[in-house]
């Protein structure tokens, strides 16, 4: 489970620099920094509405997740003779 929403408390309400937010909850800072590009490019804003849970953040920065994890990308395509 991503940790989004920690992510989005303490950059918002502790005012916390990318570096501490990595320490803090224990992730990459380039991963600190996606979030917080995609929930700028989401327009969120800080505190999120009630109504919205964890799930419901996950889909709106990561949209396309569920397609995403119905492919099977563990096997690459065989290749044909014909292929180019």
């Amino acid at each position: 489970m991503r940790k989004l929403r920690e992510v989005l408390r303490l950059k918002f309400e502790q005012d916390l620099s990318q570096q501490d937010i990595a320490n803090s909850v224990n992730v990459a800072k380039s991963t600190i920094y996606e979030y917080l590009f995609r929930a700028e490019k989401a327009k969120l804003s800080w505190p999120l509405s009630p109504e919205m849970d964890d799930e419901t953040l996950e889909n709106l920065l990561y949209p396309n997740q569920e397609e995403d994890d119905s492919e099977d990308k563990s096997f690459p395509r065989e290749r044909k003779d014909n292929d180019i």
